[in-house]
């Protein structure tokens, strides 16, 4: 429920119509909806209603589609874009920080977003929880985060809840999970280690 894509829709408005939230737009942050056309842009105005005081600071905002990422820097080099929230790859970010100079300002922060692998548990071998337990040791996550953050905006290991959150889990506690022990040796070697019976341990791999 804490995820920021999940939202919290009145009841009845969605037993009127289920698909009522295609169209139309239910909230109560600093802006207010005041147009959207498709594909193409939304724009929203000051919320004077806001529960922040003296907040947002602007008058309003157009938001541009723009899928493509080359579409994007472009956008923002030419000064026709102010921000970009789908986050870019440290090439692209570089590559405006050298055209730009001192009239781009870079953030940087941890983001919920992950590469997930996702075993089919009803074919086989993926039906065993022992196969499954040994691919997540074999995964290592320490060593790959810094080598994707060269090439990617992923870059810092965490849980469910991601990293940063008052709720995610701190380093020490990740590391008592299976498949986020720091030693990656040890993780395959366990990961290689059968099993017999209903014995505790590792699996096939």
């Amino acid at each position: 429920m804490a995820d920021p894509f999940n939202w919290i829709y009145k009841k009845d408005i969605l037993e009127r119509d289920p698909r009522w939230y295609e169209k139309n737009v239910l909230g109560s942050g600093p802006f207010k909806f005041s147009a959207y056309e498709t594909g193409q842009s939304i724009a929203g105005v000051r919320n004077t209603d806001y529960y922040h005081p003296g907040l947002p600071y602007l008058d309003g905002f157009v938001g541009v589609y723009a899928p493509k990422q080359a579409v994007r820097v472009d956008a923002m080099r030419s000064d026709r874009a102010a921000i970009d929230f789908r986050n870019l790859p440290p090439a692209a970010r570089d590559e405006l920080v050298a055209a730009l100079g001192d009239k781009i300002a870079v953030q940087e922060s941890d983001l919920n977003c992950g590469n997930m692998v996702t075993p089919n548990q009803k074919r086989k071998p993926f039906d065993d929880v022992r196969v499954r337990r040994a691919l997540t040791l074999a995964i290592d996550r320490w060593n790959s985060a810094p080598a994707l953050a060269k090439i990617a905006v992923v870059r810092t290991v965490g849980g469910v809840v991601f990293p940063g959150s008052p709720l995610a889990g701190t380093t020490e506690e990740l590391q008592q999970i299976a498949g986020f022990w720091p030693d990656i040796e040890t993780s395959r070697v366990e990961a290689k280690r059968p099993t017999e019976g209903g014995r505790r341990g590792g699996a096939w791999f």
